[in-house]
């Protein structure tokens, strides 16, 4: 198997790129004993030796560290106290010092002074193991941090093997020219030949309403478009809030509309039918014109799926300021909505009309003479350009349910460290 690497969220085999960046690794004698056969009654003192890396060469590496952390390690779950930070003194700051010291956050696993004292030192290897978990990197041990830190090495390595194979099925579409969209990572990346040449935050679909893994491509732009509202959106989100306020559509700028001309025709609220809404050939609806405050914003990039789903520009700015950013119901919010459209877009003509376009208010529709590739994934963990580990929430609960599916059938790793009786352990 090739090497793989995530270079700005985009997976890479070595031999694909231009320059290939040789990630450096520091003492990895531990790995080199296991392979050479790590004895099992005695592993400290090659543990002790071990500086543990920050950067790996290749994923097998990888895998193997977690391989050693989940074997020789126990992984006692931080209790839930209050926040701490930089200058707090707390019994639980050793436990992290030494949690974030095998992680390879922190370059030494103990302080010169009270190793009850929450120092800089700490503070700087959190907020390293914050930004690569994908979460708040604010150097404080908060709820969010220690849910990270209390995934065990067990599960962890099941999420690797996991999202090894993932990668393994995407490799194949991930060349060329393409759009990547990393749903765990709230992240979207145009690519060509290797190089990441524009990366913008995303909204996605929240849980129960998740943003579908498709592999399509992108053939029409539309300027200025118009919001014909989904029956699910309608159903849940809009229906029940009309009921509560008569005035909501007129308050959001929706109307009721029947049937598919062009323009619709707009009925009175007060004709509503709950027995023709998105019934029948000529059933009612709920219709958003361009212009301002239209939920798509000024432009939707088109996509042939089975789930009615686009990407497109938003009126609501201020969640990409969120570093979590599951807010959607399936559709995909982008930051920068127009670099992209003017990024994707091959021909002088093609960038006249998008121009042309966003100067006028009707809605225009612009097809691409060369359709872009997209490709939708969910990837947990990956090895970054610098072979640093990345890990992000699994927002879903995919990765949960394939363990869970794995261990039914006896292949996964134990999610519980104590459940290898027996075995040494170096972290008590």
């Amino acid at each position: 198997m090739g090497v793989l690497r995530f270079m700005g969220g985009v997976l890479l085999v070595a031999g694909l790129l231009t320059a290939n960046i040789q990630a450096q690794t520091t003492a990895f004698s531990l790995l080199d004993s296991l392979q050479s056969g790590l004895p099992e009654a005695d592993p400290a003192p090659v543990m002790t030796d071990l500086q543990p890396g920050k950067h790996f060469t290749d994923w097998q590496q990888l895998e193997s560290y977690y391989e050693l952390l989940a074997r020789y390690t126990k992984w006692p779950p931080l209790k839930a106290t209050r926040l701490l930070e930089a200058g707090d003194r707390h019994d639980q700051i050793d436990l992290v010092r030494q949690r974030l010291y095998w992680l390879g956050d922190l370059d030494k696993r103990y302080p010169e002074g009270d190793v009850k004292l929450f120092d800089a030192a700490l503070e700087h290897a959190l907020q390293r193991f914050q930004h690569r978990h994908g979460a708040k990197v604010d150097g404080i041990i908060g709820p969010e941090t220690r849910r990270h830190l209390n995934i065990t090495p067990q599960f962890r390595l099941a999420q690797l093997r996991i999202n090894r194979a993932r990668f393994e099925t995407a490799r194949s579409e991930l060349v060329g020219r393409f759009i990547h969209i990393n749903v765990p990572d709230f992240y979207l990346r145009y690519v060509a030949d290797g190089q990441t040449l524009l990366e913008m935050k995303t909204i996605v679909g929240r849980r129960k309403r998740p943003t579908p893994l498709i592999k399509s491509e992108v053939k029409t732009l539309v300027v200025n478009p118009a919001w014909n509202v989904p029956k699910g959106i309608a159903y849940k989100d809009i229906l029940p809030k009309l009921m509560e306020d008569g005035n909501y559509l007129q308050e959001e700028n929706l109307r009721l509309v029947a049937g598919w001309s062009n323009p619709p025709s707009v009925l009175p609220v007060e004709w509503l039918d709950t027995d023709l809404l998105y019934r029948g050939s000529n059933q009612q609806r709920f219709y958003q014109p361009p212009g301002r405050g239209n939920a798509l914003g000024q432009i939707k990039f088109d996509f042939p799926n089975h789930y009615s789903v686009y990407m497109h520009d938003t009126p609501g700015r201020r969640l990409f300021e969120k570093h979590s950013r599951a807010f959607s119901s399936g559709c995909i919010r982008l930051e920068k909505p127009f670099e992209l459209a003017e990024m994707i877009i091959e021909s002088e003509e093609e960038a006249l009309k998008l121009e042309a376009y966003r100067a006028q208010s009707k809605t225009r529709y612009l097809k691409l003479s060369h359709p872009v590739p997209l490709v939708i994934t969910y990837w947990t963990a990956w090895l970054d350009s610098s072979g640093v580990v990345q890990f992000r929430a699994d927002l879903y609960r995919y990765d949960r349910a394939e363990v869970a599916a794995q261990a039914r059938k006896g292949e996964a790793v134990s999610v519980s460290p104590d459940q290898r009786p027996g075995r040494p352990s170096l972290i008590q």
